[in-house]
């Protein structure tokens, strides 16, 4: 009786012990979108925050490391000068970024910065923005509470798109 279910079991413990296709390769390394839609991207950004930005081609993960093995559009810059507060600059980068799809569970916001991930038409993007007060300023107290003129904050974008 037991010898007719032994191809079926044969079979089963064959299938789950053979590597499948999915498993036995490693996911697809990213890289960059065409070199007009990292410029375009990159006017975005920048447009939103304020901050002027550089583009390159490089390492996907120089942004975040949740980020796929590869090469992508890396936006980068920094300002001074800018009078907004965080929280102004993040709902002008969320307007900014709308038709992306939002990966709110990727997100790592803290009071001042955020890192997002958004996707659109096969492209993905993760955004990174702080701005962090003078060195040597508001060391002792909670950082709502700071006076340094918003101007002298140092702020940095740093994003990275792929496909």
């Amino acid at each position: 009786m037991h010898a007719r279910f032994l191809p079926v079991v044969l079979a089963l413990v064959l299938t789950t012990a053979a590597p499948s296709a999915s498993r036995a390769t490693s996911p697809r390394a990213a890289t960059p979108p065409a070199p007009a839609a990292c410029a375009a991207l990159a006017q975005t950004l920048s447009e939103a925050t304020g901050i002027a930005v550089t583009t390159a081609v490089g390492p996907a993960r120089t942004v975040d490391e949740r980020a796929p093995r590869g090469e992508g559009c890396l936006v980068t810059g920094t300002a001074t000068g800018l009078t907004r507060r965080f929280g102004e600059v993040s709902d002008r980068l969320a307007v900014a970024l709308r038709g992306w799809r939002h990966d709110v569970p990727f997100d790592a916001d803290g009071p001042m910065s955020l890192v997002r991930r958004y996707a659109r038409d096969g492209v993905s993007i993760i955004v990174f923005l702080e701005t962090e007060n003078p060195p040597g300023t508001c060391a002792d107290i909670p950082i709502g509470d700071c006076l340094v003129p918003l101007r002298r904050w140092t702020w940095t974008l740093k994003a990275v798109a792929w496909r």
